[in-house]
């Protein structure tokens, strides 16, 4: 099923008789039928949930076929049985990190993840678009990813785009916090603690931070709802980049912070050292 070599991003993972929608109801049945996940070993299981999608951007599976297990080098770590429709991993010499997750063959949408113990069960659910995914149980989970359709990332000394480097970020929940990292490597750009914004203190922090259906964010309040008024409250001159990274604060030039300015992912996410 699987040719053995995966290339760094963008890798070629050869896996025959794959599209780009995940194949059939039939596909998965199949591969139930010859799982290679040992009973009593530690898995990592990923489901598909179209709830989590947001509007922006393209449906990419509707089920899953086949998945592969990458590392921060792009090297295979595990491969997927498909066990009732989700892509199961055996998580045996599996170690503590960050990984990407290959479903279908489509390598352009690598789908992050991130194992703290691999001696566990590990679940994740990923929106259809193979952006939006939660990790840990529904009703508690560890982390929320999102990637983005249009990202890129810029150095903020010139704003130039640094190479074919994607941003995604990781909200993790306990203690609450945001990352901001590469697909492919996991090399981390930014990092700092996720705070509910006091004016809108209702919405979750991960929710004003992320695109979330049904509630504010961040950049709809900037844009509207009140807008520049809102944020300059707290956030006197967000919309003027400083001359140094560490000139940033959260009442100056706060929008740098992730981004490269307040119109927000389309203008790039930031890498802080170039």
């Amino acid at each position: 099923m699987l040719v053995t070599h995966v290339a760094r991003f963008g890798f070629a993972v050869g896996i025959l008789a794959c599209g780009t929608d995940g194949g059939s109801a039939n596909d998965a049945g199949a591969a139930d039928a010859g799982s290679d996940v040992r009973p009593g070993t530690p898995t990592l299981t990923l489901s598909l949930d179209a709830t989590l999608d947001q509007a922006d951007d393209d449906v990419k599976a509707t089920t899953l076929s086949s998945g592969v297990l990458l590392g921060k080098t792009g090297t295979m770590a595990a491969s997927a049985s498909i066990v009732g429709g989700a892509a199961v991993f055996d998580l045996t010499g599996v170690t503590k990190g960050d990984y990407f997750i290959v479903v279908n063959g489509i390598t352009d949408r690598p789908i992050p993840t991130r194992v703290d113990d691999a001696s566990v069960n590990v679940v994740q659910r990923v929106g259809q678009k193979l952006r939006a995914s939660y990790v840990g149980p529904a009703g508690s989970p560890s982390y929320r990813i999102n990637t983005y359709p249009d990202g890129k990332v810029v150095k903020f000394s010139d704003d130039t785009v640094v190479g074919s480097d994607r941003p995604y970020v990781v909200v993790t929940f306990a203690p609450s916090k945001v990352e901001l990292n590469v697909l492919g490597t996991a090399t981390n750009l930014t990092s700092l603690p996720l705070d509910a914004c006091l004016g809108h203190s209702y919405v979750p922090a991960d929710g004003w931070l992320l695109n979330t259906n049904g509630e504010d964010h961040h950049g709809d309040v900037f844009n509207g709802d009140g807008g520049a008024a809102n944020c300059s409250g707290c956030h006197t001159d967000y919309w003027l980049k400083k001359p140094s990274y560490g000139d940033i604060t959260p009442s100056r030039g706060w929008c740098f912070r992730c981004h490269d300015g307040p119109s927000g992912t389309s203008s790039g996410f930031v890498n802080p050292l170039k």
